[in-house]
């Protein structure tokens, strides 16, 4: 699949720091990696098309909330998101958004 930018090889796309200070890559194919590139316990990478869509949706959903999370949230953070835009199908970011912190702050009640 295409990147946005043209690219067709899988390609670090942005970073970002957690709360914490840890360094979370997010990639063209909708993989989110820790520090030096190692996969977040419990995420894997796409395997079809249309996961590979639903993960990049997920992925960027992340992205804009990961600044809020502790390193050890954010794994359950995109496996959360990935599952919401799965049911919810393209509902708004911001919705997926809430309901992605709403379940890590029940997580930690």
């Amino acid at each position: 699949m295409q990147c946005s930018c043209g690219c067709s090889e899988v390609h670090e796309v942005a970073w970002r720091r957690t709360a914490d200070n840890k360094r979370v890559t997010f990639w063209s194919d909708g993989l989110v990696t820790g520090p030096f590139g190692f996969n977040l316990r419990g995420v894997g990478s796409a395997k079809s098309a249309w996961s590979t869509k639903r993960d990049l949706r997920a992925a960027w959903i992340v992205a804009d909330l990961v600044g809020f999370l502790d390193f050890s949230e954010v794994g359950a953070a995109v496996k959360t998101a990935r599952k919401l835009c799965e049911k919810s199908g393209w509902t708004t970011k911001a919705a997926i958004g809430r309901a992605v912190l709403d379940s890590l702050d029940k997580r930690t009640e």
